[in-house]
């Protein structure tokens, strides 16, 4: 079983967008990063695999993306706190559309809304994050 401990879930998406940033500015990726560092939003999760959730992600929603070389291109990554007392972490592109009848099987292996991709990247996901829900 994975190492678990309190995460502050916007420092943990910090340094990812960190990691990745360079990765970003080459596909010119314009990233407004939403995070709420006037409070801890304190999570229990292994850092490692919860990093590993965001970079995906971000990189599919940065994939998503390129295909538009007609217009600029956004990434929206916010952490948020929710009414409940949850947190919540929004990864939202500009890319193409995901059909709602999709999104139930969202973390299913090889479901891909690209016209060349394979789909294999959230499927293990699921697994990473369904302990902490």
């Amino acid at each position: 079983m994975a190492a678990t401990a309190l995460v502050d879930l916007n420092e943990a998406t910090r340094e990812v967008l960190v990691l990745i940033a360079s990765d970003l500015r080459r596909n010119r990726v314009f990233l407004r990063a939403e995070l709420d560092y006037a409070n801890a939003l304190l999570i229990t999760a292994d850092r490692g695999r919860l990093q590993q959730v965001i970079l995906k992600l971000v990189r599919n929603a940065s994939d998503a993306t390129r295909p538009m070389n007609d217009r600029p291109i956004d990434l929206l990554v916010r952490v948020e706190r929710e009414e409940e007392g949850g947190v919540r972490l929004i990864v939202k592109d500009a890319g193409a559309r995901f059909e709602l009848q999709k999104a139930g099987r969202l973390f299913e292996a090889f479901l891909t809304i690209e016209t060349d991709g394979m789909g294999v990247d959230l499927s293990g996901n699921r697994s990473i994050i369904e302990p902490w829900r």
